[in-house]
């Protein structure tokens, strides 16, 4: 197992990295099939996109990552804003309906009624995921379908450079524990997302693709998903303002690159059969 990394000795400037590049269709390749098989690491300069630990975290990013807009109480990304208004003359097709309502709840629409009952980012909020998966194959056509899209929350590493004592990782210590506490298992819920022929669903396809934690990969695509990862990650550990002490390791691990960390992001889907009637 790996030592854990040191402090480096010097600091320099903090710099503001370039903002990300246009579309390269041939590095966006390559990032699908590393995130898919193994990442490269970057061994070698960073291009601007990592500070030292000395630095603020918020010099590791362009200012654009966090410019937000607020409307009828909510925040919503600028990445684009106005798109919308350049097209005036765009409809919402008119089979298309946006309901709020509780997914845990009995669900409002017929039986035998969804082509495709589609769920992301979802684990952590269902605490009854049996019965939610038994209603959508309730409510799904014979022949539609049932997707998920889950982040396994817990990070992975391929190649040694994740010690046992890296801080973010014993970090998940006590989270477990809390989210045990409140009745939230994250092995579980995903599982249970994960193997739904034991609910009647058939043709099964899963993939599971590495996003990395921090812009270690070397292909750009990937480190920029990694910059967005690592700013994700840190925003959520803001939120913790009682244990800010304790955190300042794990945000200190976090930039440093020399550990190749990532978070399995898993896409399961599966097809209720044909022949399913609400008689069988």
């Amino acid at each position: 197992m790996a030592s854990p990394v040191p402090e480096r000795a010097s600091a320099s400037p903090a710099r503001s990295p370039p903002r990300p590049a246009a579309h390269d269709p041939a590095e966006a390749a390559i990032a699908a099939n590393q995130a898919t098989t193994i990442i490269e690491a970057d061994e070698g300069f960073d291009d601007g996109y990592q500070t030292d630990h000395s630095s603020t975290r918020t010099t590791s990013l362009s200012s654009s990552v966090r410019d937000y807009t607020f409307e009828n109480g909510r925040r919503y990304h600028k990445f684009r804003e106005g798109l919308g208004d350049e097209y005036p003359s765009a409809q919402v097709p008119l089979n298309v309906k946006f309901l709020v309502d509780d997914a845990e709840s009995p669900w409002i629409a017929q039986e035998d009624f969804y082509d495709l009952v589609h769920g992301r980012h979802i684990t952590l909020a269902i605490k009854d995921f049996p019965t939610f998966i038994q209603r959508a194959f309730k409510h799904i056509k014979p022949g539609g379908w049932l997707e998920f899209q889950e982040m396994y929350y817990f990070p992975h590493c391929d190649d040694g450079t994740m010690p046992d004592s890296w801080p973010f990782l014993k970090f998940y210590e006590p989270l477990i524990e809390g989210l045990v506490a409140l009745n939230v298992n994250l092995t579980i819920a995903l599982e249970h997302t994960l193997n739904l022929e034991r609910y009647g669903f058939t043709n099964i396809h899963h993939e599971v693709f590495k996003i990395p934690i921090g812009t270690w990969p070397k292909n750009k695509t990937l480190k920029t998903v990694g910059l967005y990862m690592r700013m994700a990650v840190l925003d959520g550990l803001d939120a913790m303002k009682e244990v800010q002490v304790y955190l300042v390791d794990v945000r200190k691990c976090l930039i440093d690159n020399s550990v190749h960390s990532y978070f399995p992001f898993h896409v399961s889907y599966r097809q209720k059969p044909e022949n399913e009637t609400k008689d069988e």
